[in-house]
């Protein structure tokens, strides 16, 4: 916690997590998407209770169905040479980002 003048100001926790146990995937826009819109998917892994696995370093294969199409993946890992535009990465502080 921090306090200014006896005010508490800002409160932060930081959890453990457990082994790595699942995949969390989440979109930037779910609804009114137009065709051709280019969208954000965030690909996490986390433990039992849902807590991302921060030391997780597993790599993700992506495959898509229906309509869209993957423009690639990228960890922000600047010490790899992947190819950013097939379906698979390193996951680095257990996430990736896919377009």
């Amino acid at each position: 916690m921090a306090y200014n003048r006896g005010k508490k100001v800002a409160e932060d926790k930081i959890q453990s997590s457990g082994l790595p146990y699942a995949i969390r995937a989440s979109m930037d826009k779910i609804q009114d998407v137009k065709a051709g819109e280019v969208l954000h998917l965030m690909i996490q892994i986390v433990d039992e209770k849902n807590i991302p696995v921060v030391l997780a370093d597993n790599q993700i294969t992506c495959h898509i169905e229906g309509e869209a199409r993957l423009l690639g993946l990228e960890s922000g890992d600047h010490n790899v040479a992947d190819n950013y535009r097939d379906n698979k990465q390193r996951c680095k502080m257990a996430s990736c980002w896919g377009m």
